[in-house]
């Protein structure tokens, strides 16, 4: 059994040995892991049993070198910063996101700042944030709603920060795309995934109250460039799982198929996908 665990962190909480202590072959089952510096690796697993896949990333997730291109496309003020806000795909976080969208809002501390604001389905919040947050002419306010991954591409690539949730597949962008991040979780692994970048030095945790003074710190560093050597995880599962032992490499290509043809349903199931489940 070939088990894809996609978080930078195991939540242990003891659960991973009594899984496998209910399991006659346990020997035999391999963690698939997303780097080999994954936090908190339980001691229980064996060298042989944890695997480096690399993250599943969406094909459409890559920078783009046509970053002049794109502030054009996107109406992007000249010199001004950009920030990227993703409140999930149901907008769940919308009572903290609008927390931290007034404090951006009365501060004079900030550079000139587009904000780019993705809420998901949650058109009650792209309505809250249009009301409450006239344009101004250093600070404008951009809401979206569902977003396709093409477009999280572009606006990732030109954008100087990202503001949200740690979820594992948003973390896995952050790193390919050398992104700073100003992060938060709301589940316990997206804790780890958090931790994760802060060690490499890519992201500050969130403080709502302090949030402004975060952005000032995190403006005044360079985007730190993935120094690894990318994991083509694609061909990696299949030197690892090869087809004739298991339907794994199938479940990907269907979850794949299944994402590209109903993207009309534009739910969390299909944008953040996990097939550890």
């Amino acid at each position: 059994m070939k088990i894809v665990h996609c978080d930078y962190g195991f939540c242990n909480f003891g659960l991973i040995p009594k899984y496998l202590e209910g399991i006659s072959n346990a020997s035999g089952i391999q963690f698939l892991i997303p780097a080999s510096d994954t936090i908190g690796i339980p001691a229980v697993l064996s060298q042989s049993q944890v695997q480096v896949l690399g993250y599943p990333l969406r094909k459409e997730i890559k920078r783009s070198s046509e970053v002049a291109e794109l502030r054009k496309k996107w109406e992007i003020k000249e010199g001004h910063k950009i920030l990227f806000v993703m409140s999930g795909s149901q907008g769940a976080c919308k009572d903290k996101i609008m927390k931290i969208l007034n404090q951006i809002y009365i501060s004079k501390s900030l550079p000139p700042t587009t904000m780019m604001i993705a809420c998901g389905n949650n058109s009650t919040l792209r309505t809250e944030i249009d009301e409450a947050f006239p344009k101004k002419e250093e600070l404008n306010y951009r809401s979206l709603g569902w977003i396709d991954a093409i477009t999280v591409s572009e606006l990732y690539s030109m954008s100087n920060l990202y503001i949200g949730k740690t979820g594992g597949a948003t973390t896995a962008e952050i790193i390919a795309m050398g992104l700073l991040a100003l992060g938060f979780a709301e589940y316990p692994p997206e804790n780890n995934n958090l931790t994760y970048l802060i060690q490499r030095e890519q992201a500050l945790k969130l403080d709502v109250e302090n949030v402004v003074e975060q952005i000032v710190e995190l403006l005044k560093k360079s985007p730190k460039p993935d120094d690894t050597v990318p994991v083509d995880w694609r061909e990696r599962l299949n030197l690892l799982v090869p087809s004739t032992t298991t339907n794994l490499h199938t479940q990907f290509k269907l979850e794949e198929n299944r994402f590209d043809e109903q993207k009309e349903h534009k739910t969390e199931g299909y944008d953040r996908r996990h097939l550890d489940s």
